[in-house]
């Protein structure tokens, strides 16, 4: 199931907060830890 994310949206991925960069609909490979074009750790 795909999943619209906002500019700005937090994520939490395997224990690792993430905030969205790039609004965009999920696909099954584009994790946070794999596509840093769409999301960024959150400090």
């Amino acid at each position: 199931m795909n999943v619209s994310y906002a500019l700005g949206d937090v994520v939490i991925y395997n224990g690792v907060k993430y905030q969205v960069i790039t609004a965009h609909v999920s696909q099954a490979n584009w994790t946070p830890n794999a596509e840093p074009t769409l999301f960024a750790p959150v400090q």
